[in-house]
């Protein structure tokens, strides 16, 4: 978003009430975006009131809401309550045979993010291996977040002791970081006699489940 944009966006919600827990949710959505998190958590919380209200708090939407309200939390710094919203999310999520979802896998990525920042890495292993099969239940694992996951995986196993774990996590990493990788393009090639003179190699990228931790 541009910062015409976000100036637009800031009038509209300043302006205009949401009226619906989809509205709360965008609105705080933006709020985060524009670096206003204290005014999105208001929204979020807005929200499951409403769905509270309607005995809806055990939904998708909830579990979207109680995203919302981690990563409010999680911006300003709040870690343990944004863990309870993440450890949350994953219960509602169960509860409605959803997890599986971009929420379920949002949350538990990011549950374990913070689980490792707070030292606790047996928590955190727990949360990042759910993550790992909700990746592979939905189709996404083999891309660069998927190899990010694994890497982190291997990281906290390496830490927790597990020397054997931690190979196989990182040997599933790379494989899984060339499997996604875009073809490197090839540099003093000759279609004479297609002799490789040079090339490249990236490295790790990160979206979803975070860039691979040190």
């Amino acid at each position: 978003m541009s910062l015409e944009q976000l100036a637009m966006e800031n009038l509209r919600l300043n302006l205009f009430s949401p009226d619906s827990v989809q509205d709360l949710i965008h609105a705080g959505c933006s709020k985060i975006q524009m670096g206003n998190p204290k005014g999105a958590l208001d929204d979020f919380v807005k929200g499951q009131a409403m769905l509270d209200a309607d005995g809806d708090v055990e939904s998708t939407v909830g579990a979207s809401v109680m995203v919302g309200i981690g990563s409010a939390r999680l911006a300003m710094a709040d870690h343990e309550g944004a863990a309870e919203a993440y450890a949350e999310v994953r219960r509602i999520c169960l509860a409605v045979g959803a997890l599986e979802c971009a929420d379920g896998l949002s949350a538990l990525t990011a549950l374990g993010n913070i689980r490792h920042m707070q030292g606790c890495s047996p928590k955190a292993l727990e949360a990042w291996c759910e993550a790992r099969c909700v990746r592979e239940a939905m189709g996404l694992l083999e891309c660069p977040a998927g190899a990010s996951l694994l890497t982190n995986i291997g990281i906290v196993r390496r830490m927790t002791g597990d020397l054997e774990g931690a190979t196989a996590a990182y040997e599933e990493a790379r494989r899984l970081h060339f499997a996604s990788a875009p073809p490197t393009p090839v540099v003093g090639m000759t279609l004479a006699d297609s002799t490789w003179v040079g090339g490249g190699q990236g490295g790790y990228g990160g979206y979803g489940g975070g860039a691979p931790l040190r």
